[in-house]
């Protein structure tokens, strides 16, 4: 095994926690290197992909929650697979987000802001970071980050006590 080649190899187990940079793919040729479709758009158009935006508003949402609250209590309970430190740091997977879009006691369990900033994140996340965007996905995004200006201020409020 010594004389082949990374990119013969699936996974270059060797050097995978030694090497820092890794090397963009110079094609996305449909049936290489696990490539199965065309790519949707430019590799170098994409700053985020969509996932990652998407957990990272999750994880902001739930950090801003009331950790004793009756909201964060049935988090732990809607999935006791997730130890408690990963749900207050708010670490969650597509799945488990896509089930609470779907949850409708996490749903009223959800007062005020909080409330707000949960229906905005889920509209953002079906209708613009999905696999389809809606014609006024630029009012959404602005309506997530304004709710999540509002959360970030009632976390200040509330170290502040």
């Amino acid at each position: 095994m010594a004389g082949i080649s990374v990119l013969t190899l699936s996974r270059a187990h060797s050097i995978h926690y030694v090497k820092k940079d890794w090397l963009l793919r110079k094609s996305l040729k449909i049936g290489e290197k696990n490539v199965q479709h065309s790519a949707l758009a430019k590799p170098d158009k994409i700053l985020l992909p969509p996932l990652h935006i998407k957990l990272g508003l999750m994880k902001n949402l739930v950090k801003a929650m009331d950790q004793n609250g009756s909201v964060f209590k049935y988090l732990s309970e809607k999935f006791p697979q997730s130890s408690e430190a990963k749900i207050k740091e708010g670490i969650f997977v597509g799945p488990q987000i896509r089930q609470l879009f779907i949850d409708e006691k996490f749903d009223n369990l959800l007062k005020g802001d909080e409330k707000k900033a949960w229906d905005a994140f889920r509209l953002v996340s079906t209708n613009f970071l999905g696999n389809v965007r809606a014609g006024n996905y630029k009012e959404l995004v602005k309506d997530v980050l304004s709710m999540y200006d509002m959360l970030k201020e009632l976390v200040k409020d509330m170290l502040s006590w």
